[in-house]
């Protein structure tokens, strides 16, 4: 799938997207989180220092129980300040806007080396499809370090629908497989 530039379409491809993903998540409601994380750990092996993560919501991996089990990257953890979002140091979280867990207070994070990104659905290009806001595609666009989408492989599709603001990503893993792209930068 092409880069779709008329807005009215891309609204109506993505929330057609998001319905359809919504009826998926229903029939997978379980699946190998251990074999995800390994995957994970496989990728991040030698990796420390500074990464953004995420709580999940919805269909989402658990990867709170990754990050625990990962002392040692210094998680800093998504904040939402109307539509920008960055991501903070904080060992205190809270339920924010959208239900999702946020940082609450802490110390911004500057020069992650990388951040978990998560999906309603990822393509075999390495395009994400979100919840429809555009929080992480905007942090995402002066974001140099490695992104990674994390999913199950149910999320995974031939495409998805994105227009010129989605931003791809470098590597996507799940429990069944890591996939790496060239994103051109």
């Amino acid at each position: 799938m092409n880069v779709i530039s008329d807005a009215h379409d891309l609204i109506e491809q993505k929330k057609s997207a998001r319905l359809r993903l919504q009826q998926m998540a229903a029939q997978h409601t379980s699946s190998d989180a251990e074999a995800l994380f390994t995957n994970l750990n496989r990728y991040l092996k030698s990796n420390s220092g500074p990464w953004g993560g995420f709580h999940s919501f919805g269909a989402e991996p658990p990867v709170e129980n990754f990050i625990a089990e990962n002392p040692q990257i210094h998680w800093a953890f998504p904040q939402l300040d109307g539509s920008s979002m960055n991501f903070f140091f904080s060992k205190d979280l809270a339920v924010g806007k959208f239900g999702v867990k946020e940082a609450v207070g802490g110390i911004l994070a500057k020069d992650l080396t990388g951040v978990l990104v998560p999906g309603l659905a990822f393509d075999i290009q390495g395009n994400r499809l979100g919840r429809g806001a555009g929080h992480f595609d905007r942090f995402l666009q002066s974001f140099t370090g490695l992104r990674i989408g994390v999913c199950w492989e149910w999320q995974i599709l031939p495409e998805v629908p994105h227009g010129f603001l989605d931003q791809a990503m470098d590597v996507v893993i799940t429990e069944n497989k890591i996939r790496a792209f060239k994103r051109s930068k």
